[in-house]
């Protein structure tokens, strides 16, 4: 990956921060709260995949535009999808998300802050840092990480410090580019809210949130484990589908899971994360507009 260098990301600091502090006002449904509607690139996978794109394959310009006639004004960017992170096609990406009247809500990665060899830790504290540079530029206000899995052998424990060590470096880094960290809760070290809550407590940073995914938690109630860690999201991914006790998925309760958004004075994005079994070019838009009636109290 070709990362854009920190005189380039310094330069549009400024504008990216009073995007992070102002939000879209506009795209504020009232009755939300606060929350804001935006739509996960993870969720048009099997359209941007790189690695086997599709007989329609879509890319992110595809894609920003699919978002905008959808009538939203944000989107997350899955990285994985990123095909370069040249100055030149970031800037071009900006301008045209810049043109569809679109945010960039956050970005999105894959880390593992417990695998033991030391200088694998090192290397994916460094691959997000990078990834704060590039939410930086585009204006995004945070960076979904993940905290990891406990390797055969280690107690969860051990696992859990090297994690927290690793979120510390990051959270170090984040203030330099003004994006927020966010762990989210996605199984292995994190797969209660508690969990997700020790490692908070163990990094003991503002700069650092939760990544609230309404689907992650396997729980015998993940509604209970959603309304624990609710208080500590910065940003929120909308699954449609939940699994309780580990049984197979049934369909969200999305009233419920905004109730629980609300209790906790929640008022960032909530970006539709979708995972079902629809097609996706059908099915989100019925979920997004389900999800744009319940922002806005109806």
């Amino acid at each position: 990956m070709q990362a854009i260098s920190r005189r380039t990301a310094m330069g549009t600091a400024a504008i990216a921060l009073a995007g992070v502090a102002t939000g879209r006002a506009a795209q504020t449904p009232a009755g939300s709260h606060g929350m804001k509607l935006s739509l996960a690139a993870y969720g048009m996978r099997k359209y941007l995949d790189l690695k086997k794109p599709p007989a329609e394959p879509m890319d992110y310009f595809q894609f920003a535009d699919w978002a905008a006639d959808l009538g939203l004004g944000a989107i997350e960017v899955t990285t994985y999808y990123i095909p370069e992170t040249t100055p030149a096609w970031l800037a071009k990406f900006k301008r045209h998300c810049t043109r569809r009247g679109l945010d960039v809500s956050g970005l999105a990665t894959n880390t593992d802050f417990c695998v033991a060899d030391p200088a694998k830790r090192e290397a994916e504290v460094k691959k997000a840092g990078n990834w704060l540079a590039v939410a930086e530029y585009l204006g995004a206000k945070t960076l979904r990480v993940f905290g990891g899995v406990a390797p055969r052998g280690d107690t969860l424990d051990v696992a859990r410090q090297r994690s927290i060590e690793c979120l510390k470096k990051l959270c170090e880094e984040a203030p330099k580019h003004g994006v927020v960290v966010a762990v989210e809760n996605h199984g292995g070290i994190t797969a209660t809210a508690e969990q997700v809550l020790a490692l908070l407590d163990g990094v003991k940073s503002d700069w650092l949130g939760i990544n609230l995914d309404t689907g992650n938690f396997h729980t015998a109630d993940p509604y209970a484990d959603l309304a624990k860690a609710a208080p500590h999201a910065v940003v929120v991914q909308m699954k449609t589908d939940v699994m309780i006790g580990g049984k197979p998925k049934t369909e969200i309760d999305m009233p419920r899971t905004i109730d629980i958004l609300r209790a906790a004075k929640y008022r960032g994005y909530v970006a539709l994360e979708y995972e079902g079994s629809q097609e996706p070019k059908v099915a989100i838009p019925k979920y997004i507009q389900q999800l744009r009636q319940l922002l806005a109290g109806a």
